[in-house]
Parts: structure tokens; sequence; C-alpha cells
């Protein structure tokens, strides 16, 4: 062990999240879900890097070998799949993927690549409604990042403008009918028939 990469401990700094290679190989292969950027997860990614569940990937054309990365499906059973993270835990996983995408921006290239990831979270952010309507607008936000990381595209804040939009109707649509339902149903303990 090496004492020289020894960090200081400090009571009352915030915990700095720490990035293992087997996270940054996976990435370049595969979606990496958000779930794996929770506080607890990337301390399981670091603490149990040797021992985790590995997949091996096909060669890279002109290359021999393949190489182990993070077994995503394993994983995401112990660290909880897309989507089934409460707001609060978004917002804790999405604020530790940027700074893991941070670090993977190319040098020379102006934060390119991270500032997606900025304009992509902070819009979710920004929301007033945020935590209210998370549940009609989590799927929304997998897609965009799904997209992008296939695509590699731009933000288009117009688009997410009008998927939020979306949110809110389906957010009072649903609100309505769970009344009218809750309205309509019989008084309990009362014999229908």
């Amino acid at each position: 062990m090496n004492g020289r990469k020894m960090v200081p401990w400090i009571v009352g700094e915030p915990w700095q999240a720490s990035f293992p290679q087997s996270l940054f190989d996976t990435e370049g292969c595969v979606m990496v879900p958000l779930s794996f950027f929770l506080n607890e997860n990337l301390q399981i990614l670091n603490v149990e890097a040797s021992t985790l569940p590995t997949v091996k990937t096909n060669p890279n054309p002109g290359e021999t070998k393949g190489i182990s990365i993070l077994d995503i499906e394993k994983l995401s059973a112990r660290f909880g799949k897309e989507l089934t993270l409460d707001c609060s835990q978004w917002t804790e996983a999405a604020g530790n993927m940027y700074l893991f995408q941070k670090e993977r921006d190319e040098p020379n290239t102006q934060e390119v690549h991270s500032e997606w990831y900025n304009l992509h979270f902070g819009f979710y952010h920004s929301q007033t409604t945020k935590v209210k309507l998370y549940d009609a607008w989590k799927a929304d936000e997998l897609k965009f990042r799904q997209e992008h990381w296939a695509n590699y595209g731009e933000f288009t804040g117009s688009r997410y403008d009008q998927a939020f939009a979306l949110s809110e109707k389906q957010h009072i649509m649903m609100a309505e009918i769970r009344d009218m339902m809750a309205t309509n149903r019989p008084p309990s303990g009362r014999d229908n028939g």
C-alpha cells in the first residue's frame, strides 16, 4: 500500500465521490444506470472493486481481446434499476454522474461532453415542481440520457420544455382520474349485492 496516496479525513467536509476505472471502462461500452452513482453504491464500487461481477466485451475492430466491464444486470439487482430512485436519490446520483462525466471530458474540448449533463440535469433541478411531478417526468429524463448516450445529440431546451409540460398535464390528468375513482367508490363496509 502506498502511504503517499492517503488523503486527510476532515470532519465536516462533504464526502467527495471517486470513480473506479471499472466505471469508466463500463460507460465506454454500455450506459451505466443512474443508481450506480448514489454515494453508497459508489462506495461499494470502490471498496469491493475486485470482487464485483463483470462480463467480457467483444474486442474492438483491430483488437484481439475484449475488456472486462461491470455486469450491469447483476449489479442493478443490488443497486437498483433505472427509474427506481426517489427524487432525493435522483438528485444525489445526478450530481455524482455529472462529476463522473466531467472526468470523462477530453482535454481541449471546452468540457462539451460534461456540459450536456450539466444542462440536462440542470433543467430538472431548476423546475419548481420537480419533486411533486417526479414520477411524471423521470421516464423522459431517462429517455433523454439514453438518446444522448446512444447518439451523442446536443441539448435542446425546447424538447425538455415540451416534455415537462406534457408531464405536468399527465400528472393533472392522473390526479383527476384518482379523484373520480375515489368519489365513485361505494362506502367501505357496505354490502353491494
